[in-house]
This record gives C-alpha cells, structure tokens and sequence, in this order.
C-alpha cells in the first residue's frame, strides 16, 4: 500500500505542458512529499553549497592555526615557505568555500 502511495505521489499528473523538461504532456515528477523534483533538486543543491561552505571555512581556519604554529613558524625559517598541511588546508578550504558559494547561488533558482 505505501508503494502505491510513493508511486503515485512520485508521478503526479499536471495539467500544463512540461515539453521543456522532456516529460510527456500532462505529467510532472515530483518527490513523494509532493515537491516537484527541479524544486527538490534546488533545495538539495543549497543544502549541498551551504555544507561545501561550512567545510570550507573550517578548513581556513585550521590553515590560519597551523600558519601560525610553531612547526610552520620553523618550516618558513628554514625552507621560506609554510608546511604542507598548511598549504593543504588553505587550498581545501579556498577550494571548499568556492564551490559552496556557487552552490548556493546557482542552487537558490526558483522554477
């Protein structure tokens, strides 16, 4: 019975054409909480870019705490340039916070 529920929740019929989205006249896919899946898929693709965002700033900071550690302090003295972890985390964390702002930029698209 809850199969017959999700199926008919999942493939719900509309009365405009949706011939731009490649679905057969008259039916729309929706999730089976009855959100239509290009709306769904934007929900999702925030959800995404705010977690990617998240992550990305706690990766900043942690390279902030290891640049100023004692190990990269001496790392710098010695070779000129930080350590790895450190050059690790800021690539991840500017990599991470990029894509999370594209994520939620690109993902908050109304349809």
């Amino acid at each position: 019975m809850q199969f017959a529920i999700f199926a008919a929740r999942f493939l719900a019929i509309c009365e405009s054409d949706h011939s731009q989205t490649g679905l057969h006249q008259g039916w729309t896919a929706v999730n089976p909480f009855g959100t239509p899946m290009a709306l769904a898929i934007s929900h999702m693709k925030r959800i995404i870019g705010l977690a990617l965002l998240v992550v990305g700033i706690v990766l900043l900071c942690m390279a902030y705490d290891s640049y100023h550690s004692a190990a990269s302090g001496v790392s710098r003295v010695v070779t000129g340039t930080s350590t790895d972890k450190t050059m690790w985390l800021l690539v991840g964390g500017s990599l991470g916070t990029l894509v999370g702002l594209g994520g939620l930029l690109t993902g908050s698209k109304k349809t």
